[in-house]
């Protein structure tokens, strides 16, 4: 069904926008294809570029998409709406009357109909479109909030998936299904992968989404493996170079990794494996060394400074020199700094957009001072209104973002930079010295 792209298609300096809703709009899971990106390929950056909207459909994305997303000249989007198509609230309803069931029906075709317009748009634009099935709604955990829309899956979502596989065979577009796999993951009613909200994927959901996006792309990082045997001087690798120096009870070796590790939220990717195996999917750094004789074994860097120190038994089933203090584990610590940056920055963008959308008379005013008063008027119309503190939270946030705009798009596309220098892994030298005899 339509056509197949991996991660290595993207080619360089390639422009990726994710047009989504409130999924997308908190920035993780496209956050970790951004690293991914860079610890696979180095050698030819991307930008990836949230295009989220919280409550976003892709009816509200069509009134956003020339002046969010065409105004960025994308050379490839990622379409994900769905949820909010659907109306879930709708399905509160357990026992629905006429009136309701005729809204549903109308949300399922609003779907498809605006879905055509997003692709048709950008295709007129000449930019590359990628289709995804959405994350399903977690109907079955009791441990959620207990409003349930019973029946979103199967009689709406399930439906928007059926579209989405139909568009994607129309208009020959590469297709990612999150929708199916998520859903057998969360029948058993953990709640593990949501929130209480019962809508929104949590940390531990979004790595699920992440390697479902990696999978499909082909993208999923070979774990890293050495195997040295002191006795034999064989050497067994998997994406990673070792020369051995010398060895005995001292053991010198050169370790150049294919690339640098992942480094994630353990807790999260912990609570995510307990259903899916996500943690395989990231790689890891694993030294095996064999037949050393009994003891302990201090091991050293370059500088000779201590990253561990280990029994024989335990070097005979592996350690994890991502888990150690090496200079590519410091590498890899500063691209996670980066991409956590990354995110906060685009979400203040994100932000910006929300309010324009809210606010639909600053999408006409020439100045920055008329947007400050249409800010200000708008405000002071919700005054007593419930929900009053939020809206003066993002009118504050929008102001106090506003000014500094093109600093932010600046300070982004600095870090994309050094995301991809950084992302280059050092050859180390490590050595393996005999500390006490057990």
């Amino acid at each position: 069904m339509g056509t197949k792209l991996t991660l290595a298609d993207f080619k360089k300096d390639e422009k990726i926008i994710f047009f989504s809703s409130s999924t997308t709009h908190c920035g993780y899971y496209f956050m970790d294809l951004q690293q991914i990106h860079a610890l696979k390929h180095p050698e030819y950056p991307v930008k990836m570029l949230n295009g989220g909207i919280s409550g976003g459909s892709a009816r509200s994305g069509m009134e956003r998409i020339e002046f969010d997303i065409l105004a960025q000249k994308p050379d490839r989007v990622f379409i994900s709406f769905g949820m909010n198509d659907v109306n879930y609230p709708l399905y509160y309803i357990t026992e629905p009357d006429a009136s309701n069931l005729a809204q549903r029906e109308e949300a399922v075709e609003n779907y498809r109909k605006y879905m055509i317009q997003c692709i048709e748009t950008l295709s007129a634009h000449q930019v590359k479109i990628v289709l995804v099935i959405p994350p399903p709604y977690d109907e079955y955990a009791s441990a959620h909030a207990p409003v349930c829309g019973k029946g979103v899956n199967e009689k709406a979502l399930s439906r928007i998936a059926v579209i989405a596989e139909e568009l994607a065979e129309k208009y020959q577009l590469p297709l990612i299904d999150l929708y199916h796999p998520m859903l057998e993951l969360i029948r058993g009613g953990t709640g593990i992968l949501y929130s209480n909200d019962r809508v929104h994927p949590n940390r531990s959901g979004q790595y699920v989404m992440t390697v479902l996006y990696l999978k499909t792309l082909n993208g999923t990082l070979n774990p890293v493996q050495a195997v040295l045997d002191t006795r034999s001087g064989v050497i067994e690798t998997c994406a990673c170079k070792v020369k051995c120096i010398s060895g005995t009870d001292e053991l010198s070796f050169s370790f150049l990794p294919e690339h640098l590790p992942f480094l994630g939220d353990k807790d999260a990717m912990k609570k995510a494996d307990a259903l899916y195996p996500v943690s395989e999917f990231f790689g890891g750094e694993k030294l095996v060394v064999r037949n050393l004789s009994p003891g302990k074994y201090r091991l050293e860097d370059e500088k000779a400074e201590c990253l561990g120190c280990f029994t024989a038994e335990e070097l005979s089933e592996g350690i994890q020199l991502s888990e150690l203090p090496t200079a590519n584990r410091k590498k890899a610590e500063k691209i996670r700094d980066i991409c956590s940056r990354l995110r906060l920055l685009q979400i203040k963008l994100r932000d910006a957009v929300m309010t324009r959308l809210m606010i639909k008379k600053l999408q006409e005013c020439s100045s920055i001072a008329e947007e400050f008063s249409a800010v200000d008027e708008w405000l002071a119309t919700k005054t007593g209104e419930g929900p009053y503190l939020y809206y003066k939270s993002v009118c504050e946030s929008f102001k106090a973002n506003r000014r500094v705009a093109e600093n932010i798009h600046a300070a982004i596309g600095k870090l994309q930079q050094e995301l991809y220098k950084t992302a280059v892994p050092e050859e180390c030298m490590l050595t393996l010295k005999r500390t006490d005899q057990i």
